[in-house]
């Protein structure tokens, strides 16, 4: 059974995220305020997912975030601190990703985000490139996102899994393939699949004009340009199952008063 456990030593945003969690989240969710508590916790019970504010007392701490990683549980972070040295150390620790605090409306992104993680955990996501390097470093952002990930280096294998394995939500490829490129894979996958049924996101070279709009008009979700950040890469990826996600399952206006 699927279990969050937030980290946050201010009252007033757990408020926050405990009446944000309660809308977006149908799971159970765990408040800690220290390492202490958070450790006494995980003697308790196991959690899918943890949400863990950066700044404790005030202070960059990256010690929550490492114990929560050291017992394997994937780690998205909260911080205040937007400097590239503090971005790069995030990262290097193996966090999924970061949400800056800044305003309210990112404590709903972040447990946005949350929630479209945990409906990832347990889907399928396909990677089509010819290119190692590039398929590995994609392969291990999805990980990131909970997805079991599946890669080949040619349309023709994917169409065969794609015929096989009706458990796949999400197609990343590249457009330079051999045999039938990236726009005729889309083009091929989007007889049997639509937009909302299947998302496909395409990789076009930086240096490729017009690449990003032939994959949209081929029938993409959306698009990535090589080379792309890690937030890019998340962002895109999480806009995209949400999107999906909303087509199905239509969500109220939220309102950001804790009290109600």
């Amino acid at each position: 059974m699927q279990r969050v456990l937030i980290v946050e030593d201010n009252i007033r945003v757990q408020q926050v995220l405990k009446h944000i969690a309660a809308h977006y989240l149908d799971v159970r969710v765990d408040f800690a305020q220290s390492l202490t508590q958070c450790k006494k916790l995980l003697n308790q019970t196991s959690y899918s997912l943890a949400l863990v504010d950066l700044s404790v007392g005030g202070q960059i701490d990256t010690d929550i975030t490492r114990f929560t990683l050291s017992q394997g549980i994937p780690t998205l972070v909260m911080t205040t601190q937007t400097d590239e040295h503090t971005r790069l150390k995030m990262l290097e620790l193996g966090i999924i990703d970061y949400v800056i605090k800044d305003n309210r409306d990112s404590y709903l992104y972040a447990i946005k985000f949350v929630a479209q993680l945990l409906r990832n955990q347990g889907r399928k996501a396909l990677v089509v490139d010819n290119s190692l390097l590039s398929s590995s470093l994609v392969k291990q952002m999805l990980e990131k996102q909970l997805f079991d990930v599946i890669t080949v280096d040619n349309s023709a294998q994917a169409l065969h899994i794609l015929e096989h394995d009706q458990a796949i939500n999400l197609v990343i490829t590249d457009h330079n393939l051999s045999g039938m490129n990236g726009f005729e894979l889309i083009r091929a996958i989007r007889n049997i699949k639509s937009r909302e049924q299947l998302a496909i996101i395409g990789l076009a070279d930086v240096y490729s004009y017009g690449v990003a709009a032939r994959f949209i008009k081929s029938g993409a979700n959306d698009f990535l340009t090589k080379p792309f950040t890690h937030e890019e890469f998340h962002f895109r990826v999480v806009q995209t199952m949400e999107s999906i996600w909303l087509s199905d399952a239509k969500k109220p206006a939220l309102s950001f008063d804790a009290t109600e």
